[in-house]
């Protein structure tokens, strides 16, 4: 995952087809996070909702 990349959050196997832009979102920055750790945090942004959240790599699938 880096910035600018399309993602939506990650469901596992219960995950419906994309196709919702609602849940599209883009990521913006990456965030500063301990070397030590092997994920990384970015912050994102939903434009449907015009919001921001923070969230960890391994909680989003990148679609774009």
């Amino acid at each position: 995952m880096k910035v600018g990349d399309l993602v939506v959050y990650n469901l596992g196997a219960s995950m419906k087809p994309l196709g919702d832009y609602k849940d599209v979102a883009i990521v913006v920055a990456e965030r500063v996070v301990r070397k030590s750790l092997d994920i990384r945090n970015f912050r994102i942004y939903y434009p449907y909702y015009k919001e921001y959240l923070n969230g960890w790599e391994d909680e989003y699938r990148v679609i774009s």
